[in-house]
């Protein structure tokens, strides 16, 4: 992680922001250090106009009404309504660069912790750095899962969980409806392949599903909080230097661990799966002795104490 802090550094030090290139060198970087060899194309997008913001509500205007009725769902649950900020998917990454730089002065980066309010003005440009980071990371670890799911050998609960959400995703027409290809070139996406499926009633239903349930989804828990851990691994040498900061993205890595508890039933991964599927998969897929931080990673059950014990290491 050495060559990633070194760019994140030079450029914080500097008070700016990552540009491209720093993006484009931390992509390859962490593409390397985590052996991911399935990305061929990285698109760094400056466009005001987001899939989110017109681009995709004049494709369902246009055909949503004609099968409305048939449909149990809000013309708002097809798409997840949280902002992209990047994606991936088959071998692209898009990083939505505008976006994230709309996010400097946002209230939804500021951290619930007593550390956030002690960091000066170079330790805020590092945090934003480390948060643009953390996306790319992110995006980047959903193509890691990509590759476990793609072996054929199932060496972990873990690997057998990814490769069962992954399987939802990738049979039940949730893919197609989830990602739009970006033209950089043309700077617009391809919503050729939307027409063809938006008439597919399944595609639409199992969508609504997907996106009812997408922030307890484990693929996106897991690319969450091994994100968070790869920052940490990032800023772990210089942590004296960045005190304030560097606990502030420990606090931000165990909230992202506990966060789904309070509002489950029986715990967030098997709420998911149940939500999903209609009915419990861990009937037939046994859960192993695992210690309390290998089940609280997974989104497995715990007891109160272990979850109380948790919440107390947030300052």
């Amino acid at each position: 992680m050495k060559n990633i802090l070194d760019v994140i550094y030079e450029y914080s030090k500097k008070r700016q922001f990552l540009d491209d290139d720093a993006i484009e060198l931390i992509i390859y970087n962490y593409m390397e250090e985590k052996d991911i060899n399935i990305i061929n194309t990285i698109n760094i997008i400056h466009k005001k106009e987001f899939l989110k913001s017109g681009v995709i509500e004049k494709v369902i205007e246009k055909v949503f009404s004609k099968i409305s009725r048939l449909l149990s769902i809000n013309k708002n649950e097809l798409f997840n309504s949280q902002m992209i900020l990047g994606t991936y998917l088959d071998d692209y990454i898009d990083i939505y660069y505008t976006r994230l730089m709309y996010m400097y002065n946002s209230d939804d980066l500021i951290e619930d912790s007593i550390y956030e309010e002690k960091l000066c003005l170079y330790e805020k440009i590092f945090k934003f750095n480390l948060f643009i980071a953390s996306i790319v990371f992110h995006e980047l670890e959903h193509a890691h899962q990509e590759q476990v799911n793609n072996t054929e050998e199932l060496k972990d609960l873990e690997s057998k969980l990814i490769k069962l959400e992954s399987f939802y995703l990738n049979n039940l027409g949730i893919k197609v409806l989830r990602k739009f290809k970006y033209d950089p070139e043309t700077e617009e996406y391809d919503l050729n392949f939307l027409e063809e499926i938006i008439y597919n009633i399944s595609a639409f239903i199992d969508n609504a599903r997907y996106n009812k349930n997408y922030n307890i989804s484990l693929l996106e828990r897991l690319a969450d909080i091994d994100a968070q851990e790869s920052i940490i691994k990032v800023i772990d040498e210089i942590q004296y230097e960045i005190k304030n900061l560097y606990l502030l993205e420990k606090d931000i890595l165990t909230s992202r661990i506990i966060r789904d508890y309070p509002d489950s039933k029986e715990c967030p991964t098997i709420d998911f799966f149940k939500n999903i599927f209609g009915e419990n998969v861990f009937d037939e897929i046994e859960i192993p002795d695992y210690n309390v931080n290998e089940r609280l990673r997974l989104g497995l059950p715990i007891e109160y104490d272990e979850y109380m014990d948790f919440v107390k290491k947030i300052k």
